[in-house]
């Protein structure tokens, strides 16, 4: 998921940008750029799971 905010403030410009983005690196939504809104989407949990047994890089997080 990649979140950005909308709009301007001190003198910075944002676009917005937002999207979901799934395991695989897949665009599920995206939200239209410059406007405020809020996106909804669904990645499935099990597409989750296997990419995350063939690729533990969670196991290298350091706690």
């Amino acid at each position: 998921m990649g979140v950005n905010r909308v709009g301007s403030g001190d003198g910075i410009s944002y676009s917005g940008d937002s999207r979901l983005i799934d395991p695989l690196g897949d665009e599920v939504v995206v939200a239209n750029s410059g406007a405020t809104e809020i996106i909804v989407g669904e990645v499935s949990s099990s597409v989750v799971s296997e990419v995350r047994s063939q690729y533990p890089f969670l196991d290298d997080r350091r706690q």
